[in-house]
C-alpha cells in the first residue's frame, strides 16, 4: 500500500476512536473531509458535493429539530 491508503486509514481510525469517546461527530467528519482534500485525495468539488445532496440536508435539519426539542425540554 502507498502513502494514500495509509493515510486514509489513520484519518478514519483516528475518526472511529473520536466517535466512541463521544466527541463532536460532526467536527470529526468534516476535519477528515478537510484532511482528505488538504491532502489531495479528493478534490475540492468532491468533498463538497455533498452539501447539496437533498437527503443530507435533510437529516442536518432534523438534527436541529431534535436538538431544539431536547433543549426545551419537550422530549421530558
Amino acid at each position: 500500500m502507498d502513502w494514500n491508503a495509509w493515510f486514509a486509514l489513520g484519518v478514519v481510525a483516528v475518526i472511529f476512536v473520536g466517535l466512541a469517546r463521544d466527541y463532536a461527530p460532526d467536527m470529526l467528519l468534516l476535519s477528515g473531509v478537510i484532511l482528505f482534500a488538504v491532502a489531495g485525495l479528493i478534490t475540492p468539488q468532491e468533498a463538497f458535493s455533498g452539501f447539496s445532496n437533498e437527503g443530507m440536508l435533510t437529516v442536518a435539519a432534523l438534527f436541529i429539530v431534535a436538538s431544539a426539542m431536547r433543549e426545551t425540554g419537550a422530549l421530558d
